[in-house]
């Protein structure tokens, strides 16, 4: 007898106390049940057990000790939570998802009486706009009266308006270019800035070198070629 009830008894404890702590809720800490509080932050301890990645964490807040009209329903993954809440008594309960996806049961309702309400949440308030200084106009300077001008004699006057005359543009004279040499010019006694250009044309002697060249080659090419044809005719017409 005693042999069963110890196999019971750590069957138990391998199974089923995981089991059971896998679907227990969250213990609750503050406030306490039936205390008068000036806060309406709640809070609850960690559970053994892995918890569900994306807020585990599920918190009903109500007026009625049956939750039968929520007033706030509210998921997170932090152990805490303050909801807006006015002066009277309110009711709470919480419950948790875990690692697996299973949530557990509801844990029991605890109350409190909360004495002052949670304050809203209030706005920054934007930065007034320093009244900007009146700008005052300033005095315009007092014009002396000067006496009108006496009328001249009845002459009539003509209104005289500037034409601008063209200018003429001179003619450009021609200018003949001379090449002279830089020796010439240096060794004048008083050389000038103008370099003269002479239109004569010059004798390349390079050129006609190499156009002589040139031309002295391919007759050198004709030459060869007829001569070594010449030799083949006469070869193929001895052998016939």
């Amino acid at each position: 007898m005693r042999a069963k009830l110890l196999i019971l008894t750590l069957l138990f404890l391998f199974f089923g106390a995981g089991f059971t702590f896998a679907i227990s809720p969250p213990v609750q800490s503050s406030p306490i049940n039936n205390s008068q509080v000036s806060s309406s932050k709640l809070t609850w301890e960690i559970p053994s057990y892995p918890l569900y990645s994306k807020d585990p964490y599920r918190i009903q807040v109500d007026d009625n000790s049956d939750f039968s009209s929520v007033y706030r329903d509210y998921k997170t993954e932090n152990t805490y939570y303050k909801p807006v809440l006015t002066e009277g008594t309110w009711y709470w309960r919480i419950k948790v998802k875990d690692s697996s996806g299973t949530w557990s049961d509801w844990s029991d309702g605890w109350s409190f009486i909360l004495t002052t309400a949670t304050p809203m949440p209030t706005a920054t308030p934007s930065a007034t706009p320093s009244p900007s200084p009146s700008l005052t106009p300033a005095p315009t300077p007092s014009r002396s009266k000067t006496p009108a001008p006496t009328p001249g004699p009845t002459t009539p006057s003509t209104a005289q308006e500037t034409v601008a005359t063209p200018i003429p543009v001179k003619s450009r004279p021609k200018v003949n270019y001379q090449i002279a040499s830089i020796a010439a010019v240096t060794s004048s006694p008083s050389p000038s800035a103008k370099v003269e250009v002479k239109s004569q044309k010059q004798t390349n002697y390079f050129v006609w070198a190499g156009l002589t060249l040139i031309f002295a080659g391919i007759v050198s090419i004709g030459y060869i070629y007829i001569r070594k044809n010449a030799n083949t005719h006469i070869k193929l017409r001895k052998k016939d």
